[in-house]
């Protein structure tokens, strides 16, 4: 025990060469030249995340797509009280319609996918994308109708954003980090979530800015807005894919890689 716990403390306080910077002949240290190269493949790598095909087009698009559900989720009642003069209970109840429609449609996204857009996911992407875009501007266009129009367009629009939400920024990111022998699913699936989160912390001063200098319907205006360009994003992004598909057609990969998104 003794010369357990002497060891122990020679290990604490012992003072090696490298720590007070001595070089001893014929034993010189690769650790700072090592530490610098594993800092500099870190950053090579972040960037280089952002360069496989299609991630940056899906980064955005799960960045505009959250800003939009954030504002939706918290917004939302704001809206309804001082745009559509809704009483602050029923604007409170309303309110969950939109998460309801994501609890909801999120699963049912999902086997829809599976079953229809088994081969063209980021097809399937687009068409949710595009049906929420329209969706939110089908309830600005009938704001005034009331609650049957109101209810019925923030359901679709919470089931299409919130399912687009889950899976862009899950399986899909995972797919493309690991396509083509990458083996950068979880890299690329942190590095999307991570961008995306960025428009939960932004919506709330750019909507409140929003609102204050020219209005509650110009707020809806600016999430139909990023709506549509995540719709853009995505589209391109599903543009890319094919373009893969197209060029492993013709040139078939080596049998332990796999195409993007097959």
């Amino acid at each position: 025990m003794a010369a357990v716990g002497f060891g122990l403390l020679i290990f604490c306080v012992l003072y090696t060469p490298e720590s007070r910077h001595i070089v001893v002949p014929g034993k010189e240290s690769n650790t700072s030249k090592s530490v610098a190269t594993e800092e500099e493949l870190e950053k090579q790598k972040f960037w280089s995340l952002l360069r496989i095909p299609a991630v940056f087009e899906i980064t955005m698009t799960v960045l505009f797509i959250k800003i939009v559900r954030y504002c939706m989720t918290l917004w939302l009642p704001m809206y309804l009280v001082h745009h559509l003069r809704y009483t602050v209970s029923e604007a409170g109840l309303f309110s969950t319609i939109f998460d309801i429609g994501g609890s909801l449609g999120s699963p049912v996204v999902g086997i829809l996918l599976d079953r229809y857009f088994a081969t063209n996911g980021l097809f399937g992407m687009w068409t949710f994308v595009t049906i929420s875009s329209v969706s939110l501007l089908l309830f600005a266009a009938t704001a005034q109708l009331g609650f049957i129009h109101n209810a019925l367009f923030t359901f679709i629009a919470g089931g299409t954003n919130c399912a687009v939400d889950a899976l862009l920024a899950g399986s899909f990111s995972m797919k493309i980090g690991e396509a083509e022998g990458r083996r950068s699913g979880a890299a690329v699936t942190g590095l999307v979530n991570g961008i995306g989160t960025f428009g939960a912390v932004a919506e709330g001063p750019i909507v409140g800015w929003i609102a204050d200098k020219y209005g509650w319907s110009t707020v809806f205006t600016f999430m139909i807005v990023l709506s549509a360009l995540a719709s853009l994003m995505i589209f391109k992004a599903m543009v890319i894919q094919r373009r893969i598909d197209r060029a492993a057609h013709l040139d078939p990969p080596p049998p332990d890689k796999v195409s993007l998104l097959a």
